[in-house]
């Protein structure tokens, strides 16, 4: 974009040393950032650690180059939205449509579980275990799940890092929850305390749909 270019930062650490400045100066270029860029800002790019999958490092002109996993990011500082706080109550047996964030949620009881038909934006819960109402809201300071197959709980912060998951988004992830858990990460994990079991009488399946997927 005119704001911003990446690459895969392979392609640096694969380049001869000679040519890696090049390719920073290019990138810098496509954005119209390599006024005012000297040899230290370059070479202060190239001399992080490449065992640090995440930095950034400021650059004059109000660029910044930032590592992101496998990608290096040179972009313009811009000052980012307040990040807004939502929680909306779902309904059961119904369609839910909420325009901000975008989202569409089906929570339906249905009589049996289609293994086959799960995707990351479809899943089938045990009714009876869910406290309360439900809610769907993004992410508080301190919120944790227990997702299935973990032996135990993890922070939502901490998960969101293990899986990569950009920080630009973490805001941004719609959690289902009731009255006392995190039900569902949707498009990610799913809390254990929720599974269907051996025990389960009552099944329920939620279907979501987000701007980015569409339909499950």
């Amino acid at each position: 974009t005119g704001n911003s270019v990446s690459i895969n930062i392979e392609l640096i650490y694969s380049a001869k040393p000679y040519l890696q400045p090049y390719i920073i100066r290019y990138m810098l270029s496509e954005i119209g950032c390599l006024v005012n860029v000297e040899k230290k800002n370059i070479d202060g790019i190239l001399s992080m650690p490449q065992i640090n999958t995440i930095w950034s490092v400021d650059l004059p002109g109000d660029i910044r180059a930032r590592r992101q996993y496998d990608k290096l990011i040179i972009e313009h500082k811009e000052i980012k939205d307040e990040i807004v706080n939502y929680f909306y109550p779902v309904s059961i047996d119904n369609e839910t449509v909420i325009k901000s964030p975008g989202i569409k949620i089906t929570i339906e009881k249905c009589d049996k579980f289609e293994k086959k038909l799960i995707s990351p934006y479809e899943k089938y819960i045990d009714y009876d275990k869910i406290k309360g109402n439900i809610f769907l809201r993004n992410r508080r300071a301190g919120d944790k799940i227990y997702p299935v197959n973990l032996n135990g709980s993890v922070e939502i912060k901490k998960y969101f890092i293990n899986n990569k998951i950009p920080k630009s988004k973490r805001d941004l992830i719609p959690l289902l929850c009731d009255e006392e858990n995190i039900i569902w990460i949707i498009g990610y994990a799913l809390s254990d305390k929720y599974k269907i079991d051996d025990n389960t009488k009552n099944i329920v399946k939620i279907k979501v749909q987000t701007p980015e997927r569409g339909n499950a």
